[in-house]
């Protein structure tokens, strides 16, 4: 029902012996998807109301003697968009407030262009 797209530069990396730390900048933009979405095609995943638009910034650890990663992400909400669910109008977030999520998991770090990895993510608000 919802996606997320994310469009991030790296700014800096910085390797240390078994860690790789990545910064990136860029914006995150949460749809209301109006699916399907497939991975073989990144661009359905844009497809829908953008419903939420941020800044985002992220910062990545990924320990590659194990392949495992954690990033931790703030983003600044820059627009957001009523939406409509089962009758009821939600809105994600209001605009300048901001959040942080986090990703945990595992990835195949030496086959790029092609990443693959699961992972678990969550999302906080923040003061």
């Amino acid at each position: 029902m919802f996606t997320i797209v994310i469009s991030a530069n790296a700014s800096q990396v910085v390797s240390h012996g078994g860690a790789r730390i990545t910064d990136r900048i860029g914006t995150c933009t949460i749809y209301l998807n109006n699916g399907p979405s497939d991975f073989t095609n990144p661009a359905s995943f844009s497809q829908g109301t953008p419903i939420q638009v941020s800044t985002y910034r992220q910062t990545v650890l990924v320990n590659t003697f194990t392949n495992t990663f954690i990033s931790t992400n703030t983003h600044t909400i820059t627009s957001v968009e009523i939406f409509t669910l089962n009758g009821v109008n939600y809105r994600l977030g209001q605009v300048g407030k901001t959040y942080r999520s986090t990703y945990n998991g595992d990835v195949e770090v030496n086959q790029p262009p092609i990443v693959t990895g699961q992972f678990a993510a969550v999302a906080v608000g923040m003061k």
